[in-house]
């Protein structure tokens, strides 16, 4: 009995390494998003969004470290003075803290 156990369970072990196997050679989505597309934020509001944004001031290092990862660190023109994930964020100017955010400096900035 304990060995027909183990053999059901090297079975289900192989299974599952077939199964992760299969599932991790998918393709990811090559889809193109279209522009103008529209996002409702936070609050409800719709906001209108007619073309890809090419200027881009990061307020959050988590979404630093994302936009460099996607490969728009070319587009990244501001970080706040946390970012500091990939190093080469530490390069780009800083408008200040989550709470201290340079007002001045962002629309000095032109995001957009």
């Amino acid at each position: 009995m304990r060995i027909k156990m183990g053999r059901l369970a090297a079975l289900y072990l192989v299974l599952a390494m077939l199964l992760s196997l299969f599932t991790a050679c998918i393709s990811p989505s090559t889809e193109v998003t279209s522009y103008p597309i529209e996002i409702t934020d936070q609050l409800g509001r719709v906001v209108k969004l007619d073309r890809m944004p090419q200027r881009i001031i990061s307020l959050a290092p988590s979404n630093t470290e994302i936009l460099f990862a996607l490969g728009l660190a070319d587009r990244v023109v501001a970080v706040t003075n946390l970012c500091d994930y990939p190093p080469e964020a530490k390069e780009k100017p800083s408008i200040g803290g989550f709470t201290t955010t340079n007002i001045e400096k962002v629309i000095a900035l032109s995001p957009g």
